[in-house]
């Protein structure tokens, strides 16, 4: 059956919905319902039962007899989940948890200082046989056209330099289009400095956004952040935290820049101060990355950068667990966009916070104490990496997300960077769950897991060897979480292992709150 259509016979009759997947019609006894022209809603009148879609145009239910019909977060594919079972979408490009897309667009933000040319990648990796991957650089020649496998990852290098600097626009972001779902992880490298960021498919994008840079810095170095728009010239309302200038014109602190991209178009925003709690609004949904030119805390300074997610996709419980070749303590930095409650438990310790929108919490996380986190609203963590020092090999600092349980999936990519000596994942998982977790279709040897004090999860490391590999971990039917870590001489990176399966979503995976 094509994508975006399906039929429903019942007693000889058919239903369509069109490949737009906005409209079908249900003749039965004469009567007709109709799907509105928005794909939101849809009334079908049966013995005077009305069931309703939900005004996100994502989940429907149809009691009839007693059964209940479950269509998944992509529209396209369902299976009923009864009984206690749980619904899986499988490489599911649509799933707003999976990292899985069909296009993509990004830019390279300014890596340490300018003068010096960057090695500018992609890793693509598909998981459909032969899928057809074009990348094309916005006003420019450049057009690379690859094909990648099943499991397969292709490296493809940017080789026309399209560094953005200083705070300025730029005509130049990188679109990556796929026939079937991929996922897309860049990297950014100069000598000493560099970093990798999970990329975020157009259909996760949103319009409000909240900035955390790291606010720590070399001399002459700065704090950053880019707006991508998209197919339609965008309005974009930047409320800053820090002052900017920006075609001749100063922005002091919590003054409000104005202006519109035109399609496929990025503004890149920089600062001596912590634009951190800046917020970003745009009349159409928008990328947008963040990070730091050349950030330093524990040891030398290095380029970090992350793309973030909208509030909409934020969550409400997280799990940041510690790294083993971290002597010190990173931070995990909390952002809200509502006045909340944040609660946290860090070994045995807990203790709660009340926080404004916009407003940066900074906790301290050590491989001996990872942190359990609820907040009453949603909100936005990230992970820094503060550099150090290990076995007297120096290592820079790194930025990456932290999912959510909300958004634990059942399958992930482990890609293993050619650049490192050490390649590592941080899992978390139910600790009922985590003798159920595969690699390769396999049990992992030398796993030792850990309790996480105050919670029914656990979390261990697992090293997955040196240079360039890839491989799957999954669970056949507990959401976990998974972030994939790098070490070598003065370079370190961290990101979000790209989830390619997860379960419908249904609510939170960790029930209730901290007691107090």
């Amino acid at each position: 059956m094509a994508t975006g259509e399906w039929t429903h016979e019942m007693g000889g009759q058919t239903a369509n919905m069109g490949p737009d997947g906005r409209k079908w019609t249900h003749e039965m006894g004469g009567q007709t319902a109709n799907m509105g022209p928005d794909g939101r809603k849809w009334t079908h009148e049966m013995g005077g039962q009305t069931p309703n879609m939900g005004p996100d145009g994502r989940k429907w239910t149809h009691e009839m007899g007693g059964q209940t019909t479950n269509m998944g977060p992509d529209g396209r594919k369902w299976t009923p989940g009864m009984g206690g079972q749980t619904t899986i979408i499988e490489s599911n490009e649509r799933s707003e948890v999976t990292s899985l897309g069909r296009e993509f667009v990004t830019v390279f933000m300014q890596n340490h200082e300018f003068k010096e040319t960057p090695q500018l990648e992609l890793l693509v990796t598909g998981t459909k046989p032969s899928t057809s991957v074009t990348i094309t650089i916005n006003k420019s020649d450049f057009r690379k056209e690859v094909k990648v496998g099943n499991g397969e990852t292709i490296s493809v290098p940017i080789t026309t330099n399209v560094e953005m600097s200083g705070t300025d626009t730029s005509p130049n972001s990188i679109v990556i289009k796929a026939d079937f779902g991929v996922t897309v992880v860049s990297r950014s490298y100069k000598d000493g400095s560099g970093d990798t960021a999970l990329l975020y498919p157009v259909r996760l994008w949103g319009v409000e956004y909240y900035i955390i840079t790291p606010p720590w810095g070399a001399d002459g170095a700065y704090t950053e952040f880019s707006v991508i728009g998209y197919e339609s010239p965008t309005v974009i309302n930047i409320y800053l935290k820090g002052a900017v200038s920006f075609q001749g014109q100063d922005y002091p602190k919590d003054s409000k820049l104005t202006l519109t991209l035109e399609p496929f178009q990025a503004i890149q925003i920089q600062s001596t101060d912590d634009l951190s709690g800046t917020k970003v609004v745009a009349d159409h949904p928008v990328a947008v990355l963040s990070g730091h030119t050349c950030t330093e805390k524990n040891g030398d300074c290095g380029h970090v950068y992350v793309q973030l997610l909208p509030v909409a996709s934020w969550g409400s419980s997280f799990f940041v667990p510690g790294i083993s070749f971290q002597p010190k303590s990173d931070i995990a930095f909390i952002m809200s966009a509502q006045d909340t409650c944040i609660e946290y438990q860090s070994g045995e310790k807990i203790e709660n916070r009340n926080v404004v929108a916009g407003e940066l919490m900074q906790l301290e996380v050590t491989k001996s104490s990872p942190l359990f986190i609820h907040a009453n609203e949603k909100i936005q963590v990230l992970f820094y990496g503060t550099g150090g020092t290990f076995n007297d090999i120096p290592f820079d600092p790194l930025l990456t997300n932290i999912q959510s349980t909300e958004h634990y999936g059942t399958a992930y990519e482990l890609i293993g960077q050619d650049k490192f000596e050490t390649n590592l994942a941080i899992i978390v998982s139910k600790t009922t769950a985590e003798s159920g977790i595969t690699v390769d279709g396999k049990l992992p040897e030398g796993i030792v897991w850990r309790e996480i004090p105050g919670s029914e999860y656990s979390w261990a490391e697992y090293k997955f060897g040196s240079g360039f590999s890839y491989h799957t971990m999954q669970h056949l039917s507990v959401p976990f979480g998974l972030l994939i870590f790098g070490c070598s001489s003065s370079l370190t990176y961290g990101y979000l292992a790209p989830c390619i399966k997860a379960p419908v979503l249904t609510g939170s995976v960790v029930e209730g709150k901290l007691k107090f």
